[in-house]
């Protein structure tokens, strides 16, 4: 049976595995609801309109993802790491490689004392700040919230934005960093301890 929190409690609890962690990213079980989630109005291959209206979907999502990352130093580490060879080798220096890092400016910004989220830099709303699982194995199901009936994935293929990877890291592997508003997450799971999360 899982414990009924708080989202406030939820960020203390994922906050406290961080400081308790090994490491600076554990890995957390989370499922989210997204309500109205991004779709487009037509089908990039059909051009057809989306045949339900955008607020009567509903996204819910089940992954492991990375909380307390250090998301520039991960990009400075898989560099370093893609890179090891040259820079072995003589033919790069350490710091040309890291220099391929185009730093952008952020929407977000830390909060202080927190390692589980992040603030956005003028509604002041916090999110939680992760990493997509290297194998990123989501399980992502679509529903109608009219009906209750779960979406075939396929009416909806041509509807979903197409994510770019990164142009700045310089990587051959990309980093995914995400972000995921307080309100959507539904239910983690840390340190062994599953929890339902209530608004």
């Amino acid at each position: 049976m899982s414990n009924l929190i708080t989202k406030e409690a939820a960020v203390n609890i994922l906050n406290k595995t961080l400081n308790n962690g090994l490491t600076g990213c554990e890995m957390v079980s989370i499922r989210a609801i997204i309500e109205e989630p991004k779709l487009n109005a037509t089908g990039r291959v059909t051009g057809k309109l989306l045949p339900i209206p955008k607020n009567n979907i509903r996204e819910e999502i089940e992954t492991v993802v990375g909380f307390g990352y250090n998301y520039g130093k991960s990009v400075e580490n898989r560099l370093l790491k893609e890179n090891a060879a040259e820079i072995k080798s003589g033919a790069i220096t350490k710091d040309e490689v890291l220099s391929k890092f185009k730093k952008g400016k952020s929407w977000h910004k830390p909060v202080e004392g927190n390692k589980a989220v992040v603030q956005h830099n003028t509604t002041g709303e916090l999110y939680f700040y992760y990493q997509l699982n290297a194998n990123n194995n989501a399980r992502v199901k679509f529903f109608d919230v009219t009906t209750g009936i779960e979406i075939d994935k396929n009416i909806l293929e041509e509807f979903l934005p197409v994510k770019e990877d990164p142009k700045n890291q310089g990587t051959k592997k990309p980093i995914y960093p995400r972000t995921l508003k307080l309100t959507n997450l539904k239910a983690l799971s840390a340190d062994g301890i599953s929890y339902e999360i209530v608004n």
